[in-house]
C-alpha cells in the first residue's frame, strides 16, 4: 500500500512538473508579447506627430485653396493668369488628395495601435495571473516534495521496526 502511494506522489510529481514547464513557456510567451508591444508604444508617438503634421499642412492648404479660390474670381478677366491659376489650383487639390489619404493611413495606423494597447492591461493581468498560479504551483510542489521526504521516512521507520521484529 505504502508503494502504491509513493507511485502516485511520484505521478503527481510528474504532472505538476509537466504543468509548470507549461505554465513556464505561456509565461515566455506573453513576455515575448509584453515585449513586442513596448516596442510598437514609441512609433505611436511619432505617428501622432506626423498626424499632427498633416492635419497643419491640410489646414495650410485649405486657407491656400481659399484664398487661390478669391484670386481666380477676380482673375477671370485675365485669361492668361487664369490658366495658370487653375493648374496651380490642380496640384494643390492632388497635394489635398495625398495628404488626406496620408492621413487616414496614419487614423488607421493609430487605431490598429490603441487596440494593441488596450490589450496591454489584459496581457499584463493573465501575466501576473499566470506568476500567481506558477507560485502557488512551486508552493504546491515543495509541499508534495515535503511530503514525499516524510513518507519516506516513516517507509524506512517501519521497514526497520518490521526487521528489528521479525528477528
Amino acid at each position: 500500500m505504502d508503494n502504491h502511494l509513493i507511485e502516485k506522489l511520484k505521478e503527481e510529481n510528474k504532472d505538476l512538473q509537466f504543468k509548470l514547464n507549461d505554465l513556464e513557456y505561456l509565461l515566455e510567451m506573453k513576455e515575448e508579447e509584453l515585449s513586442v508591444l513596448n516596442k510598437v508604444t514609441p512609433s505611436i508617438a511619432v505617428l501622432q506627430s506626423k498626424l499632427d503634421q498633416y492635419l497643419y499642412e491640410m489646414e495650410q492648404m485649405q486657407l491656400f485653396i481659399g484664398e487661390k479660390q478669391q484670386s481666380i474670381e477676380g482673375a477671370q478677366r485675365r485669361e492668361g493668369a487664369l490658366e495658370e491659376e487653375v493648374l496651380q489650383s490642380i496640384k494643390i487639390e492632388k497635394l489635398y488628395y495625398q495628404i488626406k489619404t496620408d492621413y487616414d493611413t496614419l487614423s488607421a495606423m493609430i487605431e490598429e495601435m490603441n487596440q494593441h494597447l488596450s490589450e496591454l492591461p489584459t496581457l499584463i493581468k493573465k501575466n501576473a495571473d499566470m506568476i500567481k498560479k506558477m507560485s502557488a504551483l512551486e508552493s504546491e510542489i515543495e509541499l508534495l516534495t515535503l511530503d514525499n521526504h516524510f513518507l519516506k521516512e516513516d517507509l524506512k521507520g517501519s521497514r526497520i521496526e518490521n526487521i528489528n521484529t521479525k528477528d
